[in-house]
């Protein structure tokens, strides 16, 4: 992938000029769309988030927003800092050197940033994967094979090994397709780290939303025995690396 940044009015839109070369901040506005959707709430996410179509493709639109209690003081305003740290071009490259690792991540297709003063807001835009649920809806649906809890500890331990530090390891970012094939999404304030401690702490969050989900639910599927299968397949996996 190439690394194009184009200045804007206001701002910079950050892409790849070999998937897309008209850039403007019209590219960052639904309306622009041949074909909008917002994506439905089960699928994880915080705000509103577009689903994209136009020419037989799919993208999806995320507009950066505040969590926490900071939120009551500005939903999508974030402290200026320089180009290189604002939150959407770091996680258009966190997902390209993912990647460049030949990981299954979603293909990143243009990050905007707008100044307003000492402030910014943020957009990226991604490739759809099409026909993916979260992780969550595993645990409560109950459709699943013997080997999945196994499965999703293997394929984080493939993003630990290089260095990824998911700074939002949660069961609403861990997706998987009608083949089966899982996928990590949502790269924001992630960063690459030398393994270490906080590969086990990542690890931890994950618990902690998966509890999360079997407390706010009934009649969910998931034992003690399928975290021991997950931390299982995360040991399997670095043992025959």
């Amino acid at each position: 992938m190439t690394e194009i940044i184009r200045k804007t009015p206001n701002g910079a839109i950050l892409y790849d000029n070999s998937i897309i070369d008209d850039v403007t901040d019209d590219l960052f506005v639904p309306e622009s769309w041949q074909e909008v959707n917002l994506m439905p709430s089960e699928m994880g996410g915080r705000g509103a988030i577009y689903i994209l179509k136009d020419h037989q493709k799919s993208f999806v639109l995320r507009h950066f927003l505040r969590g926490g209690l900071i939120k009551n003081i500005s939903s999508d305003l974030y402290i200026w800092l320089g180009e290189n740290q604002t939150r959407s071009f770091n996680e258009w490259r966190v997902n390209k050197k993912l990647l460049e690792f030949d990981l299954p991540v979603p293909i990143p297709i243009a990050a905007q940033y707008i100044k307003q003063g000492l402030f910014y807001k943020a957009k990226i835009i991604t490739q759809e994967i099409p026909a993916i649920k979260p992780l969550s809806f595993f645990i409560t649906s109950g459709n699943i094979s013997d080997d999945f809890w196994f499965k999703i500890g293997k394929h984080i331990k493939r993003f630990h090994k290089v260095g990824l530090y998911h700074a939002d390891l949660n069961a609403q970012n861990i997706h998987i397709d009608n083949e089966d094939k899982i996928w990590l999404l949502d790269f924001d304030k992630s960063r690459f780290l030398k393994p270490g401690r906080w590969c086990e702490d990542n690890l931890k969050r994950l618990e902690r939303s998966l509890n999360k989900v079997l407390i706010n639910n009934t009649g969910t599927h998931m034992k003690q025995s399928d975290w021991d299968a997950l931390k299982k397949g995360y040991s399997h996996n670095f043992k025959s690396s």
